[in-house]
């Protein structure tokens, strides 16, 4: 305020996005802002609002392209509606997903979107105790607590297997990263539902990832 010769009053009316403020003392602000290196402290701010503008994202890791492509698109909605996402990794382990979601609501975030491991009860149970908005993106378990944005799997899995089949395919093989995962039981069904409806002769096996120790083995 001093730096820009106007009250405390502009300079936080300049800070808050407040209307109420000519173009010039705004710029005036905005100028000794960068002179002095000047960041408003949003964990203040999150503090006296009891609002941070920020929305966590749990996920089990971003190697994935779908991952990576979903927390794009998230950041790019979140940043249209004067957000930040603030992200952590699970890791597929249903202790760090907790640890990590206790970070987050440490940061007093506004809402959090969580892509759970194969167990996030712990972590079902300490959000909706304390009441913060949560989505549950990709993997629906049987908590109702939740809204839910996911596709079908086992209807997809279904379809996909009966297209293999359908252009002359009869050895079949599903290579997959964890069978504990929601997502990948429902696969699977739909996987062996299309093999076992089949006229023909199908030799269909599941092969899984040990998610430890990362060797193959036959289901």
């Amino acid at each position: 305020a001093q730096r820009a010769e106007v009250s405390v009053g502009t300079v936080s009316n300049v800070l808050n996005g407040r209307g109420n403020v000519s173009e010039a003392r705004r710029e005036r602000v905005q100028a000794a802002m960068r002179e002095l290196g000047f960041f408003p402290n949003g964990v203040a701010q999150s503090l006296r609002r009891q609002q941070s503008r920020v929305i966590g994202l749990c996920t089990p890791l971003t190697a994935s392209a779908y991952f990576a492509a979903l927390l794009d698109y998230f950041e790019e909605v979140a940043a249209k509606e004067g957000y930040a996402v603030m992200q952590v990794l699970s890791r597929g382990d249903p202790a760090l997903e907790l640890t990590r979601v206790e970070a987050l609501l440490g940061r007093n975030i506004d809402g959090l979107i969580l892509i759970p491991t194969y167990d996030s009860t712990a972590t079902l149970d300490l959000l909706a105790l304390r009441g913060t908005p949560t989505v549950i993106v990709d993997r629906v378990t049987s908590d109702k607590r939740f809204d839910y944005v996911a596709i079908d799997d086992r209807k997809a899995m279904r379809e996909a297997t009966e297209y293999v089949i359908g252009i002359g395919h009869r050895r079949l093989l599903y290579l997959i990263r964890d069978s504990r995962l929601p997502t990948t039981k429902l696969r699977i069904k739909g996987y062996r539902e299309a093999a076992e409806g089949s006229k023909c002769a199908i030799f269909a096996t599941v092969v899984q990832r040990d998610p430890d120790e990362g060797a193959f083995a036959q289901q």
